[in-house]
């Protein structure tokens, strides 16, 4: 029982981001990596990928298709017209992107850059760089730290059931969710509060970001915070509300 609700906050989310899932590409990134300083602002037309990345202050155009979470295809230098394979792939927020000559394949040069908003302030080797962009990275909404309840009616009558539903999102970026009281028809449970789950979060303007504690992926669901409480939405008619408990 004690992921229930961060099961359902995730697939909640989901609905939303689930939507463009190649759209993930799209953004601004740099990095250093084996003495190759890199940018790429990169632009995501349904599953192709475009844009632009500089090596070392030489440009080259992206042609690429995206597939889930890699993407392959050429880079031409702009200045000298020559064609470079690359494969690439997208954790987080950390780019990867594998180059061989297109005349000869039998060297590689791996660039590794993140995104210009989660850079880490230093990045001089991959090592460090992923040890520093981890979720302390992340923005989070101060107006959003404490503990929140919803709770959900099913039915109607003498044939009505509730159950209420904890969140405590934290200031470190870390998230707990549990059940708390359901009564109804003759039945009750108590708190599960002593089995919470966890997971983690974070915001970018309107949007809250809910990371799966299993597979590491993110969604988000969209979200207004007030006095009143927080409402929670996909854009739609699914919305649900929060009032904060401390």
């Amino acid at each position: 029982m004690k992921n229930i609700l961060f099961l359902f906050l995730f697939s909640f989310s989901m609905c939303k981001s689930n939507q463009n899932a190649e759209n993930v590409f799209e953004g601004s990134y740099k990095g250093n990596h084996a003495g190759i300083s890199s940018v790429a602002d990169l632009r995501v037309d349904g599953n192709r990928l475009r844009g632009e990345v500089t090596l070392n202050d030489k440009v080259a155009t992206i042609n690429g298709t995206i597939d889930g979470l890699s993407t392959t295809g050429t880079l031409k230098d702009e200045e000298t017209g020559q064609l470079y394979n690359y494969t690439g792939s997208l954790d987080g927020d950390e780019l990867r992107l594998t180059c061989t000559s297109d005349e000869d394949n039998s060297q590689a040069v791996e660039l590794i850059m993140y995104r210009k908003e989660h850079s880490p302030s230093s990045s001089t080797d991959a090592s460090d760089q992923g040890a520093k962009s981890g979720s302390s990275s992340k923005e989070r909404n101060p107006d959003l730290v404490g503990v929140w309840k919803n709770t959900e009616m099913l039915g109607g009558g003498d044939m009505s059931f509730s159950t209420e539903y904890f969140m405590e999102l934290k200031e470190d970026g870390t998230m707990l969710s549990w059940t708390g009281r359901s009564a109804g028809s003759g039945m009750s449970m108590d708190s599960d509060e002593a089995n919470a789950g966890k997971g983690e979060w974070y915001t970018d303007d309107d949007k809250l970001y809910f990371i799966d504690p299993v597979t590491k992926d993110d969604g988000y669901t969209l979200y207004s915070v007030s006095k009143s409480g927080l409402l929670l939405h996909n854009g739609g008619s699914d919305k649900k509300i929060f009032q904060r408990v401390r």
